[in-house]
């Protein structure tokens, strides 16, 4: 016969209160520069590689600038002449991502370090 005997009590099952429903939201209401319809929209033919290659963009100079991701390259976008070029990286990794953001300063284009060690500039001409 053993020495102790236990004694052991059997808690019910927790049953979780479920949330109380909150209070119907307000019908959005219209100002009139969310009424208006997009009108302009100007598709471009210029050769734009995907796949993440560029993450995020800033404006100056009456020019888009791309933060390099996964490209080795500045993506430019002219927005007067709808094309697109590129300004090439030297010493940079082939694997890592880069920039993940850009943000104008003047006339220069400040990219946010993604996996890079550094902080990008550009300087728009």
């Amino acid at each position: 016969m053993p020495d102790k005997a236990w004694n052991l009590r059997l808690r019910p099952a927790h049953t979780p209160v479920p949330p109380t429903p909150s209070p119907p939201a307000p019908p959005p209401t219209e100002s009139p520069q969310s009424a208006e319809p997009l009108t302009t929209f100007v598709a471009s033919d210029a050769n734009i590689p995907c796949c993440n290659q560029y993450r995020g963009a800033a404006s100056a100079k009456g020019k888009a600038i791309f933060a390099p991701s996964y490209a080795r390259s500045v993506g430019i976008y002219d927005l007067a002449t709808t094309s697109f070029s590129t300004v090439a990286l030297s010493q940079v990794s082939d694997t890592i991502p880069l920039f993940n953001g850009a943000a104008a300063v003047g006339d220069k284009v400040v990219f946010a370090p993604w996996d890079a060690h550094f902080v990008g500039v550009f300087d728009v001409e």
